[in-house]
């Protein structure tokens, strides 16, 4: 429990909130449609619903060469929405202005829905000519209409056997968001409530991104044969049979071959 003190009066934010590091367990249960036991901190006067989404947009280019080690980038955006609300407990016009202080403030703290908190991200592959050999990175928090700062960069292993063509990698978002709030307090004065108590309970959200990246076409040469006979100190000569193994047809190609010892 957190106490913020201002001036004679105290508010007391009580909060459900599943850890970070139990991310992975949460992921195995169900979502809960209604409280969860011992989530009775106060009055519930609103339903908010809504809830963040993260969009992913990759910096730079995505097409690369085969054989080689990559960096993708990718910076996140989260266009959440409140897309509607219900009154849990109509004030009527005799409500005190206890009542009505106490909604009034409950509203407020339910526009945090569309907030993401503590973003981690897994990028995998699907296909192992494509190897993700970055871990897991950290976004931090994301307002609605807020995007990252600093863009999530993952080091992309590519097989000198890759096909050309498109892989797509599946960007794994995990995050915590704000489900809903309950509200309570003793008395509404000149400097505000008095006592006031705010239940917060968190859940956690999942989403999948497909971010796909492609292999470029390019030829590429395969030795098939080689034949001759070579005799110390003597000139010989050495026939060597090339294919295109590779995507691209190829005209007019040169090949050089490097001697070294004993050669």
């Amino acid at each position: 429990m957190k106490t913020k003190t201002n001036a004679s009066l105290n508010t007391n934010f009580k909060i459900i909130l599943p850890l970070i590091a139990s991310l992975l367990i949460l992921l195995a249960m169900p979502a809960q449609a209604a409280f969860p036991e011992h989530f009775d901190f106060g009055e519930n006067y609103y339903t908010v619903y809504g809830s963040p989404n993260l969009t992913a947009i990759v910096i730079g280019d995505t097409e690369f060469a085969r054989g080689n080690t990559v960096t993708v980038s990718i910076n996140l955006m989260n266009k959440g929405l409140i897309t509607g609300f219900k009154v849990e407990k109509d004030l009527s016009l005799s409500a005190s202005d206890l009542d009505i202080k106490l909604q009034q403030t409950e509203f407020t703290y339910e526009a945090q829905k569309t907030t993401a908190i503590g973003i981690v991200g897994f990028l995998t592959s699907l296909d192992p000519a494509v190897k993700v050999k970055s871990g897991q990175q950290e976004a931090g928090s994301l307002k609605a209409g807020e995007q990252t700062e600093k863009p999530f960069q993952y080091t992309i292993e590519i097989s000198n056997n890759a096909q050309a063509g498109t892989y797509p990698l599946i960007l794994t978002l995990m995050y915590g968001y704000q489900e809903n709030i309950q509200i309570g307090g003793d008395n509404e004065t000149s400097l505000g409530i008095t006592n006031l108590e705010v239940g917060m309970w968190y859940e956690v959200g999942v989403q999948n991104i497909t971010i796909p990246i492609s292999v470029k076409e390019e030829a590429r040469f395969e030795v098939t044969d080689v034949s001759g006979e070579l005799v110390a100190d003597e000139e010989g000569l050495l026939s060597v049979t090339f294919k295109n193994v590779g995507d691209l047809p190829i005209k007019d190609a040169t090949v050089r071959i490097s001697a070294s010892d004993p050669f």
